[in-house]
């Protein structure tokens, strides 16, 4: 398949997935934990926000999608969560947090992580992983004739898998970006990128998305093709 004509950018568009301070900064309440989040930090750094440049450059539609919840919108089910401890047979993860805060409106934690929102770009609040659950993201983006999306963020295995699989289920094409997404396992990111290989999308590379765009439609390289396809 020619990612160039896959990824026309009027049908197209690039979902960033909870990209905040919450999740990614060292001062956030993940971050304040302990936990190592420089993967986090690089990702966007150094590749999710050229992608983000890149989409912008041709037109692709931008959605920033971002958690929060509060006592009314809470998941009650995730409750039941706190305090689990690992799996007995090698859950490299940490136990899960008692005490998450919740994700205010006004909190800092709320905020984007370095990546500044444009007028252009869609904006949506949920509540819960997946970015259609409660939102009107399909509405929307069916509404400017979306037919494909491009799934970042974080983390991999969580809002950004739970976004890809509603994606698909929806009718979207998905191609998931798997270097413009970060989770603290590598287990874990290996097994979404599997899962969404063998079920729901395709997985591809930021620099072979970026080629494609810099391209007619039907003349990508041989050489983006070749790392797309390979993978």
């Amino acid at each position: 398949m020619d990612l160039s004509e896959a990824l026309t950018p009027s049908k197209t568009a690039l979902l960033v997935v909870d990209v905040q301070n919450y999740f990614c900064h060292p001062d956030g309440a993940i971050g304040r934990r302990g936990n190592d989040l420089s993967g986090y930090q690089q990702m966007v750094e150094q590749r999710l926000l050229p992608l983000i440049a890149a989409a912008r450059r041709v037109g692709v539609a931008v959605v920033l999608t971002r958690m929060e919840h509060d006592f009314w919108t809470v998941n009650p089910a995730a409750r039941d969560l706190a305090g689990r401890a690992t799996l007995p047979y090698g859950d490299e993860d940490q136990p899960r947090s008692s005490d998450r805060p919740p994700i205010h409106s006004e909190a800092w934690e709320r905020a984007y992580f370095l990546i500044e929102r444009h007028p252009e770009d869609l904006e949506i609040t949920k509540p819960r992983a997946s970015a259609f659950l409660g939102t009107p993201l399909d509405l929307a983006l069916r509404g400017r004739g979306i037919e494909r999306v491009l799934v970042t963020g974080v983390a991999t295995n969580v809002c950004v898998e739970s976004t890809a699989r509603d994606a698909f289920q929806y009718g979207y094409r998905v191609f998931f970006v798997r270097d413009c997404t970060a989770t603290r396992s590598a287990a874990a990111q290996r097994a979404t990128e599997v899962t969404i290989h063998k079920f729901f999308g395709t997985v591809v590379d930021s620099a072979a998305v970026i080629a494609a765009w810099q391209q007619p439609a039907g003349a990508a390289s041989a050489s983006a093709v070749e790392r797309w396809d390979r993978r």
